[in-house]
């Protein structure tokens, strides 16, 4: 839920930067969006990807599952006490935009990591 409201405001954003940057010539309006957006946790992941990610983490990862009652959002930092695990080298080959992440699997989700911040980037749910 949260996601579709940062989705909104960026859209929103992004109209109301583009009519600024069109009325008075500047694109300084357009600049901030960018920044902004660039700013947001999260990777852009297809329904192959997440449907790969399932099939190899979720279903045949031999990670326990932790973090009991735990619902992980994106941009949301993981404790310093919840284990992080490598993502495998079979996996970054076929999703490359993870490969420098970390993951976690809780009783129902499979959480994607930045490794430096352990800030959540993606959740993806079974």
């Amino acid at each position: 839920m949260t996601h579709y409201f940062r989705v909104l405001i960026l859209t929103a954003l992004c109209v109301a930067g583009a009519a600024q940057a069109g009325a008075d010539g500047s694109m300084r309006s357009a600049t901030m969006v960018v920044q902004v957006a660039q700013g947001q946790p999260g990777i852009n992941l297809t329904m192959e990807h997440r449907h790969t990610l399932k099939e190899l983490l979720l279903k045949d990862s031999k990670v326990a599952p932790q973090g009991a009652g735990a619902q992980f959002e994106a941009g949301a930092v993981v404790p310093a006490n919840v284990q992080l695990h490598p993502i495998p080298d079979v996996v970054g080959q076929k999703v490359p935009q993870i490969k420098s992440h970390s993951y976690l699997l809780t009783s129902d989700a499979l959480v994607i990591v930045g490794t430096q911040d352990r800030k959540v980037v993606e959740v993806v749910r079974d």
